[in-house]
């Protein structure tokens, strides 16, 4: 998902009212200090250390709330998982 805030407005007027955007990303947290105490950030330091040099954005739980919210989805939230390897965030469009 790119920081640009249009992309997640245009997600948001594709869905019909009550829809739901699912967005699966890996979990980079939100302070180099919870990515130094928390077991799972460190296991995928070496994975997310990759994927910037070739040129991924890394985009932070936080913002990624912020950037769901700001294109007026409701309700953002993380799901539950057992994997704590993979973040998946929830967001509705309003009806």
């Amino acid at each position: 998902m790119a920081r640009d805030p249009t992309t997640c407005s245009t997600g948001c007027g594709a869905l019909k009212p009550n829809g739901t955007v699912v967005v699966s990303e890996l979990p980079y947290p939100d302070s180099p200090q919870a990515h130094r105490e928390h077991p799972v950030y460190k296991m995928l330091a070496g994975v997310q250390l990759h994927e910037a040099l070739v040129g991924c954005g890394m985009i932070t739980q936080g913002e990624l709330a912020d950037l769901l919210t700001g294109a007026r989805f409701a309700g953002v939230r993380v799901a539950q998982q057992s994997a704590p390897t993979r973040l998946v965030m929830l967001g509705e469009k309003p009806s």
